[in-house]
């Protein structure tokens, strides 16, 4: 698996719902009445399982979570900003909320041989 492009891919979705979070709370902190809040809990992540080209690959979150980002993690795709002369992402065909399952990342690739799985990163208080 390509761990590059899982944290770059996980980290921007993460920091994407972090901010959106933390911009909620800056914006309604002058309306407050709550208790101070308590150290927040650190994401699930879960991993998809690892599938073959144009296969899709699904990670849930468990009950009681919510999906907040995702990403995945490919294999069999030659490094470097294009391949064939596509760019890499040209290949990506899913990296998104799945439409027809809730609280899931679904990803998928296009290469022949390749690999992708899916992740899942879920709020957890």
């Amino acid at each position: 698996m390509t761990v590059n492009t899982v944290t770059k891919r996980i980290a921007v979705g993460f920091a994407i719902a972090a901010f959106g979070a933390a911009g909620y709370l800056v914006g309604n902190a002058a309306t407050s009445t709550a208790a101070p809040a308590q150290a927040p809990t650190p994401p699930k992540i879960v991993k998809g399982n690892d599938v073959g080209t144009n296969e899709l690959s699904f990670a849930k979150c468990p009950d009681g979570t919510a999906l907040i980002g995702g990403g995945y993690a490919s294999d069999g795709v030659q490094s470097g900003p294009v391949i064939g002369g596509k760019s890499y992402d040209a290949y990506i065909k899913a990296n998104a909320p799945s439409l027809s399952r809730p609280n899931t990342w679904a990803a998928k690739i296009d290469v022949p041989g390749g690999t992708i799985a899916a992740y899942a990163v879920c709020a957890t208080g």
